[in-house]
């Protein structure tokens, strides 16, 4: 109880807490410019025992999290109200794009945004031997790299619809900026 059941025991979290900590110093030693605390597939954000520590991790160095918007009830507890309580900058709204998406798509997207900082999520990839080895769904993400790449569309689907272009390190500056 409390852990998956494919686990042999429950997780040690001083260790996922040394763990996660020494990956972003090692970033911050490398001389990368960290933006942003996320996890694959939301590991971190859909326990509570694992969002503690990256909340914890957050806090530390004035990082925003990327959390899911539309996880909560599955996830069972208020992970965005937590991380707003502790001052920590999140996106308003996190669409993922379907996997087939086109321009249409994106267009209808665009035209339904509601006010606030909105991430759209996408996952291009290059159509390699190696993609089509692991995912049987391999086109879905070249078909986002499209999209991502193509000269016109996506960029010009944004300004149309007066998109603010923006990343995670205005999020983290505006989370720096003394109150």
């Amino acid at each position: 109880a409390g852990f998956d059941a494919h686990v042999a025991k429950p997780p040690d979290l001083d260790e996922l807490r040394r763990e996660c900590r020494a990956q972003i110093d090692r970033a911050i030693y490398w001389g990368f410019d960290v933006t942003h605390l996320s996890s694959h597939l939301d590991a971190l954000v859909l326990r509570p025992e694992f969002f503690d520590v990256a909340l914890e991790l957050a806090v530390d160095h004035a990082l925003p999290m990327r959390l899911p918007d539309d996880a909560e009830q599955a996830a069972g507890f208020p992970f965005r109200r937590l991380a707003s309580e502790e001052g920590i900058v999140l996106p308003d709204h996190v669409i993922p794009v379907p996997k087939n998406a086109t321009h249409a798509t994106i267009d209808r997207i665009l035209r339904d945004l509601r006010p606030g900082v909105t991430e759209l999520v996408l996952r291009p990839a290059s159509d390699t031997p190696e993609l089509r080895s692991i995912t049987a769904h391999w086109h879905e993400d070249v078909t986002h790299l499209g999209l991502l790449t193509d000269d016109d569309g996506l960029m010009s689907l944004l300004d149309r619809a007066g998109v603010e272009r923006i990343g995670y390190r205005a999020l983290r500056d505006a989370q720096r900026r003394p109150a």
